[in-house]
């Protein structure tokens, strides 16, 4: 991917290996839980398939990736799942919040985590806008327990941004 990236939170197109994943996850003992889903654009090539799916597509894609098993790198157009299983859905807003191609992404993301029973990491901007992509996920039936925002202690400032999240 353009920022780099192997980690378990990053998601099926945006530089995750799951094969590597499970070999470091045997070699260490140490469970792995890695991620479907979506990042920013920014850790997509223009070309990536996950920029252009239509939202159908993407809650077909992110719910075989949790119960068939997560795409090798590179393979975003295949249909060769590996049999390792995704255990979280990721979904990433920019400051501007859930608009144009994030909502879609966002809400194939929450239907597919509310399908599967699964829960679904949101990767915010310093918490900005957390509540208008709360409110579409609540809307495609995930229940607030199977949600965890991120990076909303990127500010301190303002805690009632953290008050609302938490309400």
């Amino acid at each position: 991917s353009p920022n780099g990236g192997e980690g378990a939170a990053q998601p099926v197109g945006a530089g995750r290996d799951a094969r590597m994943l499970l070999d470091l996850s045997r070699r260490s003992k140490v469970a792995i839980v890695a991620s479907t889903g979506y990042h920013l654009d920014g850790f997509y090539e223009p070309s990536n398939p996950i920029l252009r799916l239509r939202e159908d597509e993407l809650t077909r894609l992110y719910r075989k990736e949790l119960t068939l098993g997560m795409l090798p790198a590179g393979t975003e157009d295949s249909c060769e799942h590996t049999g390792i299983l995704a255990g979280v859905v990721k979904a990433a807003i920019p400051r501007e919040g859930p608009t144009g191609g994030y909502r879609a992404r966002l809400t194939a993301a929450a239907r597919a985590a509310a399908l599967a029973g699964r829960t679904l990491m949101l990767h915010t901007e310093a918490g900005e806008n957390a509540l208008a992509a709360l409110e579409l996920c609540f809307r495609c039936g995930l229940s607030p327990n199977r949600i965890l925002v991120c990076h909303a202690d990127r500010q301190a400032a303002d805690v009632s941004v953290h008050e609302a999240i938490a309400e």
